[in-house]
């Protein structure tokens, strides 16, 4: 019975066995060295994970938000649809320094009552209280 020996061989860092028997020795594979080839890599934390996700969610939510402004248009606004239907707007005032809404009744309506100008510009313009301010633009509907 024939017997076979192995001795190591060591070429790089790779072991070949040869047998005692063999006419040709066994192949080693050569590696390159990886250090100097790769450069380091960026790597993501959870938080960073979470955070990516959270400005991806937000950018589709506006994109979202935009696309429907656009498509909707007039049509996004069911109030000031509704308070433009039941109060045809006949001109726009701009509120100046100091003026109440007082003035600005007796102002566009002089022979009105008031307290009855005051309530169709609250309703006309969705307004709470009788606070105006400057620069705040008014519809004006057309009185009767």
């Amino acid at each position: 019975m024939a017997t076979i020996t192995a001795a190591p061989a060591v070429l790089g860092s790779h072991r070949a066995v040869r047998s005692a028997g063999s006419a040709r020795p066994a192949r080693a594979t050569a590696t390159a060295p990886r250090a100097a080839a790769t450069k380091p890599q960026v790597r993501l934390t959870r938080r960073g994970r979470l955070v990516g996700a959270a400005a991806l969610v937000l950018a589709v939510a506006a994109l979202l938000l935009g696309a429907m402004a656009v498509l909707l248009g007039p049509m996004a606004t069911p109030a000031a649809a509704g308070a433009a239907a039941s109060h045809p707007a006949a001109a726009t005032y701009v509120v100046q320094p100091g003026q109440t809404l007082w003035a600005i009744a007796t102002a566009i309506a002089p022979n009105a009552d008031p307290r009855e100008t005051i309530t169709t510009l609250r309703e006309a313009n969705n307004l709470t209280t009788s606070d105006v301010y400057a620069g705040q633009r008014l519809v004006i509907p057309a009185l009767n």
